[in-house]
């Protein structure tokens, strides 16, 4: 009987250990990541306001606002703008964060692929 009750509390110290992470406290997100593989840049602020901009300040852009679920980070775009001018969409982004550090953040998009981030400074 106590043995059964050790491997119980093992099993789920270690299903803990492996499914459990820390909270992410959002104001490690918040500032301009660069997509490592692109010069695309992700700026999210403390309004929870999302900017998704390419390195031409005048270049198109996508508008709209972000929030954090658990290890989910979740972008809906809202607005893009364009040479042309503004066109309203709405296009949702679900990505889980698999790392996330002072310098570099990596999101695995559900269903698609995986990115890595480097923070960059805002400043140009």
């Amino acid at each position: 009987m106590k043995k059964g009750i050790a491997v119980s509390v093992l099993l789920s110290a270690l299903v803990c250990i492996c499914g459990c992470g820390k909270p992410i406290d959002e104001s490690r997100l918040i500032g301009a990541w660069q997509f490592n593989a692109q010069r695309t840049i992700m700026v999210l602020e403390t309004n929870h306001a999302y900017t998704l901009k390419g390195e031409n300040d005048n270049g198109p852009a996508t508008l709209g606002e972000w929030r954090l679920q658990g290890h989910r980070l979740i972008t809906i775009g809202q607005i893009a703008k364009v040479s042309s001018g503004s066109i309203r969409i709405h296009q949702t982004n679900d990505s889980r964060i698999k790392e996330l550090t002072e310098s570099r953040m990596v999101l695995k998009n559900w269903g698609g692929p995986t990115y890595a981030l480097t923070r960059v400074s805002t400043s140009r």
